[in-house]
């Protein structure tokens, strides 16, 4: 469901701001919440599909304030661990991006 709505949302609107990057880093870091809490193991790579569909979506400027949020959170050790899992899918799905551009 988030998935379809990052793509309907993420066309931008006679050059405004899209929606979806104006609502991006509420929703990244609700979804790294999600990625750094959830224990089922079948859920954990839906929560990373759906970051990486959002990074994949998000203007250039969201993502490096996005990669900001990771940095600064893996420097405190009780945030080292979900920054490091949304830094793999990031750096994973921004490699996809280029690839596929």
């Amino acid at each position: 469901m988030l998935h379809a709505l990052i793509l309907k949302f993420s066309e931008p609107n006679l050059g405004k701001q899209s929606v979806l990057d104006q609502q991006s880093q509420k929703l990244f870091i609700q979804l790294t919440v999600c990625l750094s809490n959830e224990t089922d193991k079948k859920v954990l790579p839906l929560v990373g599909a759906v970051i990486e569909v959002l990074i994949g979506r998000m203007s250039k400027d969201q993502v490096d304030s996005s990669l900001l949020y990771c940095l600064c959170w893996y420097k405190q050790q009780n945030l080292s661990a979900a920054a490091a899992q949304v830094n793999a899918v990031g750096v994973y799905s921004l490699n996809s991006f280029r690839d596929n551009s």
